[in-house]
């Protein structure tokens, strides 16, 4: 099946790559876009009604798939990225009242340095590894799609409180604005492939239990 969606998610982000707040807007709002036009006539509405209709039909729910929980991945960065707010907070205080410590320096240099190793673990990695379930669970993961615009309005407006509080022209300040504009650029790519992900190997599975229907039919005729 071909994932259409998925080299348009790309091509985005391959576009931005956003490091400041101006560059993460656009790139929110090109994801609030593709989202409803990947549910929609012109999109994957018609398959996505044909996998929920076949979720539990015997003929193809036998086989498990196995997918990321993304519910799971959610909740790990909802925490994080509230560690990182806080973090850069402390970060502007340290650098307005007294200069910039050395500590501070270093602790902002190994957190952009972990910040795409911590994606990438909640995404199938070591803080969030794939699971083997049933089709219809693995269907449960569109519905972080459904939701994901509000979640993403929620993410710049909270990114851009944060900048408008920063009363420091520091290096330091400029870069920990740039690692979370990146961080949460690449959250929002990685969830929503994910997503997408999720439905294309459902419906590859479709796709091979047809074909293995039809060839036991052939054989019994």
């Amino acid at each position: 099946m071909d994932k259409t969606f998925i080299e348009k998610l790309t091509a985005i982000k391959e576009s931005y790559n956003s490091k400041d707040f101006d560059t993460l807007k656009n790139e929110l709002n090109a994801y609030k876009e593709i989202i409803p036009t990947f549910f929609s006539r012109n999109g994957e509405s018609s398959g996505i009604r044909s996998m929920y209709e076949k979720v539990n039909d015997p003929t193809y729910n036998k086989k498990n798939i196995n997918v990321v929980d993304l519910n799971i991945t959610e909740s790990i960065y909802d925490d994080y990225l509230n560690g990182m707010y806080t973090f850069i907070q402390d970060l502007n205080t340290v650098v307005t009242t007294e200069s910039a410590s050395d500590a501070y320096d270093y602790k902002l240099k190994v957190a952009k340095e972990n910040d795409p190793l911590f994606i990438e673990s909640i995404f199938g990695g070591q803080l969030n590894e794939e699971v083997e379930c049933s089709i219809k669970e693995a269907a449960d993961n569109l519905e972080i799609l459904i939701n994901f615009i509000p979640k993403i309005d929620t993410f710049y407006n909270r990114s851009l409180i944060l900048s408008e509080s920063m009363k420091s022209d520091s290096p330091l300040v400029k870069d920990s604005i740039e690692m979370i504009c990146e961080s949460v650029s690449n959250y929002s790519y990685n969830i929503i492939k994910n997503v997408m992900n999720t439905y294309y190997s459902i419906m590859d599975t479709f796709n091979e239990s047809e074909g293995t229907v039809k060839e036991e039919k052939f054989v019994l005729l």
